[in-house]
């Protein structure tokens, strides 16, 4: 049995498993909290962890938007509205994505140092 498969299991259930040959003792310790743990976030941990994948994205694409206007006006020498905007959403983006690959590592390593 692997070890993901034990916190699968249910406490009343993992008395079941232990055995006693020649030599061999195999115990399993007990699910933490005596229930079924899946590692899946709650419905407001996950609405309160996009709110802050938006806000820092949005803070990024917020500071580069200011100079991508001003650079495309002075290289055009008029106002219009053209690839500054698609820059501002490409860093808006890019953003997003590497906040949310931080706060996939970053809680990884949190529950595998938990786990130990």
């Amino acid at each position: 049995m692997c070890e993901c498969e034990m916190y699968k299991m249910w406490a009343d259930m993992e008395c079941q498993y232990l055995t006693e040959d020649t030599k061999v003792r195999v115990c399993l310790s007990m699910v933490p909290g005596g229930k079924k743990e899946t590692g899946k976030d709650s419905i407001p941990e996950r609405i309160v962890l996009l709110a802050i994948k938006l806000f820092f994205a949005y803070s990024v694409a917020y500071f580069v938007y200011p100079w991508a206007i001003q650079s495309a006006y002075n290289e055009r020498g008029y106002e219009a509205y053209g690839g500054e905007y698609i820059l501002v959403l490409a860093v808006f983006m890019f953003a997003y994505k590497m906040i949310s690959l931080f706060f996939k590592y970053f809680r990884r390593e949190k529950a595998w140092k938990r786990k130990k």
